[in-house]
């Protein structure tokens, strides 16, 4: 698994080598793809609360009253994660589509 810093060191010699080398394309095509299952994870795990919240709504006291953890509150970070979750795939799939050229591609 790649880190951010070097997905961006990465990202960087991909545009500048004119998307020459296949071997960096698909480490960053895996990172997309590690991401896409980790959003996806999230995603599900924040579906499952909003399912949870629904059938037994959960009140807390604070010091600013009384606040509930709202289905819609889990439901909402359930579709954000699943859209960041399709954004890695799409990105995923250029960098596989990329490195596939570049495999192709006579040097």
């Amino acid at each position: 698994m790649l880190t951010k810093q070097q997905l961006r060191a990465l990202l960087q010699t991909s545009n500048t080598a004119a998307h020459e080398n296949a071997a960096d394309e698909k480490k960053i095509a895996a990172y997309y793809r590690a991401e896409e299952k980790r959003y996806h994870v999230k995603a599900q795990e924040f579906a499952e609360q909003a399912a949870l919240e629904e059938h037994h709504p959960a009140l807390m006291e604070s010091k600013q009253g009384i606040s509930c953890l709202c289905p819609a509150h889990f439901r909402y970070f359930a579709q954000y994660y699943e859209r960041e979750a399709q954004k890695s795939a799409a990105l995923a799939e250029l960098h596989e589509r990329t490195a596939q050229k570049g495999l192709e591609s006579p040097r």
